[in-house]
């Protein structure tokens, strides 16, 4: 089931970085990891194929974002869903803090 949930990503790449800013690394002409900005400027959308997994890409392309949005003169923030502590420590490796504040998504 994750791979076709990762094929089906791969596959919106076009619709989906035509309404998002988004930072795309690609092997050969192949898409394997990606970072987004939202509208209200926060990070996300942070992806890497698991094949390519722990070698350093999600940290260099949250740094490059990063950079981005303070060259903005912005703050730069993302929301990580709670228990995910891999994303987590991502965060807090690049200096980012956790806040106090919980936020809830409705829809």
């Amino acid at each position: 089931m994750q791979s076709r949930r990762i094929t089906a990503l791969l596959n919106r790449w076009n619709a989906i970085s035509s309404i998002i800013p988004i930072k795309g690394l690609r092997d050969k002409g192949s898409l394997f990891a990606f970072i987004g900005l939202h509208e209200d400027l926060s990070m996300g959308m942070l992806f890497i194929l698991p094949g390519y997994r722990r070698r350093g890409w999600g940290e260099r392309l949250e740094r490059a974002l990063t950079a981005r949005v303070l060259a903005m003169g912005e703050l730069p923030y993302g929301h990580v869903i709670e228990g995910n502590t891999v994303s987590m420590r991502l965060q807090q490796k690049i200096g980012f803090v956790p806040c106090s504040d919980k936020v809830f998504w409705m829809g």
